[in-house]
């Protein structure tokens, strides 16, 4: 983890810089959720040494593919990994890391309450930065559950439910332990209910730069 950087940036504009890095030279073809989920994974085993067990909520874009990645690393350094699909994934690079943790010898399950049970933490990777609509079906019902199971939770990129750009909640967000965002700091995570929600603040430029 670095300096948490003191510029803002909206979704828009994060959406722009993560097209930008695509083109430079390494980062093609998911580098960056790669890198994403190791410091996402990193950060996990910073903040909770010695854990053996993890639940993971993927949903169906490039946030759940975070952490898929995730899923695989943990599966790799011998956790106990609780992988939970919201949804098949839906862009490349999701279905590529999601490839990568079936392959690390992870199987997804469908969501309910009581397979958060058996884990020590939540990784929270439901919704991310995009997330503009109304919650509702299961992803609510998701959220709901982790905000009760009482578990230690990691969101990536912004907790679920959070828009990112203002800080407002929809029906429910999840409420995290710790917050880790990428390239660029949204305003929804230090306005409004963001501070509330976040819990600590942990940032990871991924080697891109901001301009």
């Amino acid at each position: 983890m670095i300096e948490i950087p003191e510029w803002l940036y909206s979704s828009e504009q994060g959406r722009e810089l993560d097209r930008r890095a695509a083109g430079i030279p390494g980062y093609e073809e998911g580098h960056l959720m790669q890198l994403a989920g190791i410091a996402s994974f990193r950060s996990l085993q910073a903040l909770w040494p010695g854990i053996r067990s993890l639940a993971v909520c993927c949903g169906p874009g490039n946030n759940g593919g975070d952490g898929y990645v995730v899923a695989g690393l943990a599966a790799t350094h011998g956790l106990q990994v609780y992988l939970i699909g919201f949804g098949e994934p839906k862009t490349p690079d999701a279905k590529r890391a999601h490839r990568y943790a079936l392959a690390s010898g992870v199987s997804v399950m469908s969501f309910h309450p009581d397979v958060l049970l058996g884990a020590e933490v939540v990784v929270d990777a439901i919704l991310g930065t995009g997330f503009k609509h109304p919650l509702g079906g299961q992803i609510l019902e998701g959220i709901r559950a982790i905000n009760a199971s009482g578990k230690p939770v990691l969101s990536l990129d912004v907790p679920s439910g959070l828009d990112s750009d203002t800080g407002e909640v929809a029906k429910d967000a999840v409420g995290a332990t710790a917050t880790i965002s990428f390239i660029c700091l949204n305003p929804g995570i230090v306005t409004g209910n963001g501070p509330d929600r976040c819990g600590r603040v942990l940032f990871d430029s991924l080697q891109v730069p901001e301009t």
